[in-house]
C-alpha cells in the first residue's frame, strides 16, 4: 500500500516477478490530474526470447483514490504433466507454462 504521494510529482513503478528481470519503469502518475490511458502493458524478460506480459489498469474510484490492478490478459492451466510454452505472433516465446504441481 502507498498511502501518501505528492500529487505534483511524477510517479513511476517497476514490477518484479521471480525468474524475470524487473520491468522498465512505468509512468503511473503524470504530476497532473491528466488521466493515463489504460490498460498499460508491462513486459518482463527472463531471456531475449522469453518474456511475461502483464497489463495494468490505473484508475480512480468514486472517492478519488487511485486503484492499480495488475493482471495477465490470459491464463493457461497446463494439466498435461509436460512442460509447455507458447509463442506470440511477434516471435517471442512466452512461457514456460508450469503444470499444476508447480503452481
Amino acid at each position: 500500500h502507498i498511502y501518501t504521494v505528492d500529487s505534483d510529482q511524477k510517479l513511476v513503478l517497476s514490477i518484479g516477478v521471480a525468474g524475470y528481470k524487473w520491468s522498465k519503469p512505468l509512468l503511473v502518475h503524470t504530476g497532473h490530474l491528466k488521466p493515463i490511458q489504460t490498460p498499460q502493458r508491462i513486459q518482463l524478460e527472463s531471456s531475449p526470447k522469453h518474456r511475461l506480459e502483464l497489463k495494468m489498469d490505473n484508475t480512480f474510484d468514486e472517492r478519488h483514490v487511485r486503484v492499480m490492478v495488475i493482471f495477465s490478459p490470459f491464463w493457461i492451466v497446463n494439466k498435461t504433466g509436460l512442460e509447455m510454452s507458447y509463442r506470440e505472433d511477434s516471435g517471442f516465446i512466452a512461457g514456460p507454462v508450469f503444470t499444476l504441481d508447480h503452481a
